[in-house]
């Protein structure tokens, strides 16, 4: 077998690059966001141009530093991914930002509450305010990912993020426009009903866009403590194994802490999952946005062996595996 590029020595620059790249850049991106913010650029754009910008330096060091190479082999998943980025970052979102406002309207006249009504605590410091919608928004993330995957209801819906079999930067856009939605009522929603100034909101934009593109890169990244910390592409790829043992954790979107408090953090240092993908792929439509788009009504008619229980069924076969190494 090859060894993973993470195996081979490197010179002491890429070492270095290897430990300040994460890091540096999500320093840098905030810091940018916070000082365009106190001098009154325009906030939509700018959450827009520095996630971007990020997203396209891990693009280019995913060819040059890739921690499997092989994953930077396309499978026919190219068009799904980018099909599904489209679809929320461009179609979706754009419609949160016109139907969310005036949602708030809405439910502020039908609960006889003025148009000003807010009890978020806009006295705090900026960035106490902006640490308050993060979390809010990263703790909802976390259990309404875990419910995903740990409930055969919610599974089918979450399905689609895991219809792939390589990890690297795109997938974190695969997504049903439905999933994205919900996640929005029960996270950003409530911040925005309640209050939270829009600036915060554009701040956990920009840090959800440069962590998310680190996420699931495929570029050989040290992190040490941050593992902790933040949910990185070293946690991260386990959160792609078939196996449930290794599948079933690290849930969070930005941080991993919640993982660590509520007993689903994991990681094995300089390995990684033996088989990306899911346990029941007979059937699934892997590389069909479109098709994926019906799976959450048709998951049980298409996909073999559908009705086992996909917990259940993981652990089993996670026994089986053990048994044979």
């Amino acid at each position: 077998m090859t060894p993973l590029a993470s195996q081979q020595p490197r010179s002491p620059w890429v070492n270095a690059f290897q430990w300040l790249f994460f890091p540096v850049s999500l320093f840098g991106g905030a810091t940018v966001m916070g000082i365009a913010l106190a001098h009154g650029v325009p906030a939509a754009p700018l959450a827009m141009a520095i996630p971007l910008f990020f997203l396209i330096a891990i693009a280019i060091v995913e060819r040059r530093l890739p921690y499997e190479p092989d994953w930077n082999r396309a499978r026919g998943d190219i068009t799904a991914d980018l099909a599904s980025l489209v679809t929320v970052a461009f179609g979706v979102e754009t419609l949160f930002k016109v139907a969310g406002p005036v949602a708030v309207v809405g439910i502020l006249s039908l609960l006889k509450l003025p148009a000003d009504f807010n009890v978020f605590p806009r006295n705090a410091p900026f960035w106490v305010q902006c640490a308050i919608v993060i979390g809010f928004i990263d703790f909802v993330k976390y259990w309404f990912h875990r419910m995903g995957h740990e409930t055969r209801f919610w599974w089918p819906l979450h399905s689609v993020h895991h219809a792939v079999k390589r990890v690297h930067m795109l997938n974190g856009f695969r997504i049903h426009p439905l999933y994205h939605t919900l996640t929005y009522v029960l996270g950003y929603f409530p911040c925005i009903l309640l209050g939270a100034p829009a600036e915060t909101l554009f701040v956990h934009t920009v840090i959800l866009g440069i962590v998310g593109g680190f996420q699931h890169c495929n570029i050989d990244l040290r992190y040490g403590v941050l593992n902790y910390i933040f949910s990185t592409n070293e946690i991260h790829r386990w959160h792609h194994s078939t196996r449930v043992a290794e599948g079933n954790k690290n849930y969070g979107a930005i941080f991993s802490f919640f993982d660590v408090i509520f007993g689903t953090y994991y990681n094995v240092p300089g390995k990684a999952p033996a088989v990306i993908g899911m346990v029941h792929e007979d059937g699934y439509p892997l590389h069909s946005y479109w098709e994926q788009l019906a799976i959450p009504f048709t998951y049980r008619r298409r996909v073999k062996n559908a009705d086992v229980d996909h917990v259940v069924e993981a652990d089993a076969l996670d026994v089986r595996i053990e048994n044979r190494t």
